[in-house]
Parts: C-alpha cells; sequence; structure tokens
C-alpha cells in the first residue's frame, strides 16, 4: 500500500481552525456545509469520515444529508468516497441507510448497543463516583451497586 499525505491550503486550514474554535461551535448547517465544500473541492479523490451525527439536530441531520447526496451522488466528479459513522436510526427516526441509499462509494459502520454497552457501563460508573465524590448520595455501598447495576441493565434507553 502506498501512503500520500496532501496538507491542506493554508486559507483552508486556518478557515477550519476558525470554524471549529470552541466559542463559535455548534456550527450551523450552512457554515458546515460551507466549510465541508471547500474541504472536498481541493482535496478530491479522498475518502471522507464523518461522525457526530448523533449530537446533531434533526434539520441539521437532513441539511447535511442533502448536501451529502448531492456531492457524492453517482456522477462525484470528485472521486470521493465517504464512510459514515452513527447510529441506524438518528433523530426522531432518520434512518441513514434510506436517506442516503443514492450514494453509491459510501460506506456505513453503525454502532448497536452490543458495542456499546462496555462504554456505557464505565460512563454509569464515572457518574455516579463522580456523583459521590462532589455530593454524598448515599453511605450504603449496597444501594450504589444496586443503582450502578440498574443504571447499566437501562442503559439501552440511553440510545434512544
Amino acid at each position: 500500500m502506498r501512503t500520500i499525505t496532501n496538507a491542506l491550503p493554508h486559507q483552508l486550514d486556518q478557515e477550519i481552525q476558525d470554524a471549529f474554535r470552541k466559542q463559535v461551535l455548534p456550527l450551523s448547517t450552512s457554515q458546515l456545509v460551507l466549510v465541508l465544500r471547500k474541504v472536498i473541492d481541493l482535496s478530491p479523490q479522498m475518502l471522507y469520515l464523518i461522525d457526530g451525527f448523533d449530537d446533531m439536530e434533526e434539520s441539521q441531520i437532513q441539511g447535511l444529508f442533502a448536501f451529502l447526496r448531492t456531492t457524492f451522488a453517482c456522477d462525484n466528479p470528485h472521486y470521493s468516497k465517504l464512510a459514515l459513522f452513527s447510529r441506524e436510526v438518528l433523530g426522531r427516526g432518520i434512518e441513514a441507510s434510506k436517506s442516503l441509499r443514492t450514494i453509491e462509494n459510501m460506506f456505513e459502520i453503525r454502532f448497536s448497543l452490543s458495542h456499546l454497552s462496555d462504554d456505557i457501563a464505565k460512563f454509569v460508573e464515572a457518574q455516579v463516583e463522580e456523583q459521590q465524590l462532589s455530593r454524598t448520595i448515599t453511605e450504603d455501598a449496597t444501594l450504589i451497586a444496586d443503582i450502578k447495576q440498574k443504571l447499566k441493565e437501562n442503559g439501552d434507553k440511553m440510545l434512544v
């Protein structure tokens, strides 16, 4: 395999840095589309990895999906490929596979509860411990263990 490294033009690099400053986040859909459009135009024939749909509002997801459908359609002149990381269903019922089925060069990596259960368990442990440090929930170790267990058992509801 051959590795090719392309540096972004300084102006584009600066625009990306400016767009993703903490004070600016979250970006509007139009800002995100503008940044992506510039990157794709200046860096054709790439594999673009996109994640973070789970944190977007439905209107943002739909707007970004519309952009992706037109940009990565069958006649995509830049010959780029797309890889999406997300849940199967976003927002209130937006199915990524159906919404983006017109894109041929797209790879989907879906996360299910079985992939996330360890992460959820670690999150529960950390959150309960943090709460205990900031404000004692209870001195009863058995009760704390029960709380953690119930939260872990119901972890699938965190994904909805």
